[in-house]
C-alpha cells in the first residue's frame, strides 16, 4: 500500500501554481519590528544622555516619552490589540444599553478571534465558549455576556508579543518617574531592564514564532480538511519560520526550538499510513507550543 504522504506528493506537485492568500499578520508583525526598533533606539539614546556627566533631564524624558508613544504603536499593532478593543467596546454597549441586539457584534468578535487562533493558548476553550452563547443568544442575557466578555479578555494575549511589550513600557515609564526625582542611578537600570524584552522583539526569536505558531494551525486545519495542496504550503511557510526562529533563539530556546523542528520533519517525511498518523503529528506540535 502507497503511503499517504507518497500520495500526497503528487497533489502537492501538481498544484504548483496554487499560492497562499496573502496573511495579514505579517504585515502586523512588520509593524511591531519597526515601531519596537524605534522605542529600542530612543531607549539607547536616553540611556547614553544618562551616562553623561552632565546629565539634561529635559533631554532624557523627551527621549523615553518618545519610546512610549512608539511603544503603544507597537502595541496597537498587536493582533491581541483589535479583539480587545471590540471587547471594551461591547462591555461599555452593554452598560448604556442593556438590552441592544449585540448578536451580530458577537460573530463579528468570534471571526476576529479565529483568524489568531493559533497563536491563542486556550482557543478551545474560548471558541466553545462564545459559540454556545452566540447559539442561546437573547438581549436578555445582556447581564450574562458582560461577565463572559470580562472573562474573555483574559484569554486574549499573545505572550511572545504583548508580554515583552508590557514589561518594556513598564520600565520605561518607571525611569521617567525616576528622571523626574533626579534618581539617575535608578532611571539608568530601568532602561538597561527595558532594552531586553526590546531585543526579543527586534532582534529574537519571539515574532517568527508567532508566525510559525499561526501557519502551522492554519497547515492543520487544511490538512484536516483535505485541502492537502494549501496545507502543504503553509507547512512550508511554517517551516521557514521556525528556522528563521531557530537561527536567533536564545540559548535557553535553542533546544525547544530544535524539538518542534523534528515534530516537523515527522510530518514531512515519516512514512505514514493514514491522514489519522499525520494529523496526530500536527496535534502533538500544536500542543507543545502552548507553552510558548
Amino acid at each position: 500500500m502507497r503511503s499517504l504522504l507518497v500520495i500526497l506528493f503528487l497533489i502537492f506537485t501538481a498544484s504548483y501554481g496554487f499560492d497562499i492568500q496573502k496573511n495579514i499578520l505579517e504585515n502586523q508583525i512588520y509593524n511591531i519590528k519597526l515601531y519596537s526598533l524605534k522605542a529600542l533606539n530612543l531607549s539607547l539614546k536616553a540611556y547614553s544622555s544618562l551616562n553623561a556627566k552632565r546629565k539634561n533631564p529635559n533631554e532624557i524624558k523627551v527621549y523615553l516619552k518618545s519610546a512610549l508613544f512608539f511603544l503603544n504603536e507597537a502595541s496597537n499593532y498587536s493582533p491581541s490589540y483589535l479583539i480587545n478593543k471590540k471587547i471594551d467596546t461591547l462591555l461599555l454597549r452593554i452598560e448604556l444599553f442593556k438590552n441592544e441586539n449585540l448578536k451580530r457584534d458577537l460573530v463579528s468578535l468570534k471571526s476576529d478571534i479565529e483568524e489568531i487562533k493559533g497563536n491563542i493558548i486556550n482557543y478551545g476553550k474560548v471558541s466553545t465558549t462564545l459559540n454556545n452563547f452566540i447559539e442561546n443568544y437573547s438581549p436578555e442575557k445582556n447581564e450574562d455576556l458582560f461577565l463572559i466578555l470580562d472573562d474573555l479578555k483574559e484569554e486574549i494575549s499573545l505572550p511572545l508579543v504583548d508580554t515583552p511589550l508590557e514589561h518594556a513600557k513598564t520600565f520605561i515609564a518607571v525611569a521617567y518617574d525616576n528622571v523626574n526625582s533626579r534618581k539617575y542611578l535608578t532611571a539608568k537600570k530601568s532602561v538597561e531592564i527595558a532594552i531586553d524584552p526590546l531585543i526579543d522583539l527586534t532582534a529574537g526569536e519571539n515574532l517568527y514564532l508567532v508566525l510559525f505558531k499561526d501557519y502551522i494551525y492554519k497547515s492543520y486545519e487544511n490538512f484536516k480538511s483535505e485541502n492537502y495542496a494549501k496545507a502543504k504550503q503553509y507547512l512550508e511557510r511554517a517551516k521557514y519560520y521556525l528556522l528563521k526562529s531557530k537561527e536567533l533563539s536564545k540559548q535557553t530556546n535553542t533546544s525547544i526550538i530544535g524539538n518542534f523542528l523534528k515534530r516537523l520533519e515527522l510530518i514531512y517525511n515519516t512514512e505514514l499510513t493514514d491522514k489519522e498518523d499525520i494529523l496526530k503529528e500536527y496535534l502533538i506540535l500544536i500542543e507543545d507550543l502552548k507553552n510558548l
